[in-house]
């Protein structure tokens, strides 16, 4: 009997712990707005690295060697940077202020590729701070990010709560590689002999910046409405 018993038991927890589709309700709302930021946050920093060394060519007039060489920084400053501030947003938590962080360098970025007018005296040394600039947001959203899921999803969804925003944002980057595209072609200039030739594209990444940064605002606010989960830190 003892055995039926355990057996019946185990069947019931299986049948509990199943994934049905109405668990999507147990995400709230700090859980979607992370969602949304991971998928746009995405989606500004690789669409731009994905034509970064054809648009500083473009725009700057560099040739290739120097425009690949600029688009190593990011990921330089990525491979110093994430660890520690990993270990900083343990420490101190306020993930969503350094996501606030993380935005702010992207507005900086793309305001400098933007809207800075071209000067032979010091436009490598602007592209370089813009390039310095990304690979610090990206180091910050990369520490940040991931680890807030686990602190927002129930234990028994980690699976499916870190599966949603991984198709979110390759269903974004989808998106934004098509609309870079579609940009660049209807653009001011017909030759990429023009600097001007991916001014709709950074014009794009700047207002999804900006944008971006607003959400991260509201993320907060939503965050202290429920429990300030994001605030803690994990090392105590």
């Amino acid at each position: 009997f003892n055995d039926d018993n355990n057996a019946n038991n185990n069947n019931k927890n299986n049948e509990s712990e199943k994934f049905k589709l109405s668990d999507i309700k147990e995400f709230d709302s700090v859980f979607w707005l992370l969602v949304i930021n991971c998928g746009l946050i995405y989606g500004v920093v690789l669409s731009f690295m994905n034509i970064g060394s054809d648009y500083l060519q473009t725009h700057y007039g560099y040739d290739h060697k120097l425009g690949n060489t600029l688009l190593m920084i990011p990921y330089i400053v990525g491979a110093i940077l994430t660890p520690i501030l990993g270990y900083l947003s343990d420490r101190i938590g306020r993930r969503g202020y350094l996501l606030l962080i993380s935005t702010a360098m992207l507005i900086i970025t793309h305001y400098i590729f933007t809207w800075l007018p071209l000067s032979t005296s010091y436009d490598l040394y602007f592209a370089i701070i813009a390039m310095c600039c990304m690979g610090i947001s990206y180091s910050i959203f990369c520490a940040v990010i991931w680890p807030s899921f686990a602190l927002v999803i129930p234990e028994r969804l980690l699976g499916t709560g870190y599966g949603i925003p991984c198709v979110f944002y390759n269903c974004i980057l989808s998106i934004f590689y098509l609309l870079v595209g579609v940009l660049t072609n209807i653009g001011p200039a017909k030759s990429k002999t023009d600097p001007n030739y991916y001014q709709n594209v950074e014009i794009f990444l700047f207002s999804l910046s900006i944008i971006t940064t607003f959400i991260v605002i509201l993320l907060i606010i939503t965050d202290k409405k429920n429990g300030s989960r994001l605030n803690r830190p994990t090392i105590t």
